[in-house]
């Protein structure tokens, strides 16, 4: 194979494990999500994950249904944010287990906000 083919298969194969582990921790946390949360603050949903190339680092994005308690949520993943890297890494049985940091995905805001600029905008033609 010659050398600039081999380059692309292997960044190719990396960019795929990257994927695969964080569709294995999103599968995971949002099992815990649910097991810790679900009960307490009710519909808390984990959107995204974005995993770093060197699998060091993540950023877990969640959703919270109620408003109100979005602090309240991020509070008490903080709490058991050890309990999850711990069972994390006896899960994945990886080099290195991600360092979670959790973040409000602030997705649906945007969306709200550019659908009602449009109706807006609809309403005034």
């Amino acid at each position: 194979m010659e050398k600039s083919k081999k380059i692309w298969y292997l960044l190719d194969m990396h960019t795929r494990r990257v994927e695969e582990v964080a569709a294995l921790l999103k599968r995971e946390i949002s099992i815990l999500m649910h097991e810790t949360l679900a009960e307490e603050y009710g519909f808390v949903t984990l959107t995204d994950i974005d995993v770093t190339a060197d699998f060091k680092d993540s950023k877990v994005f969640i959703s919270v249904f109620d408003k109100e308690k979005k602090e309240k949520v991020l509070k008490k993943i903080e709490e058991v944010k050890p309990k999850y890297q711990r069972y994390l890494g006896r899960k994945l049985k990886m080099k290195f287990t991600p360092k979670l940091t959790f973040r409000i995905d602030q997705m649906q805001e945007k969306v709200d906000k550019v659908d009602k600029l449009l109706q807006e905008i609809n309403d005034g033609s």
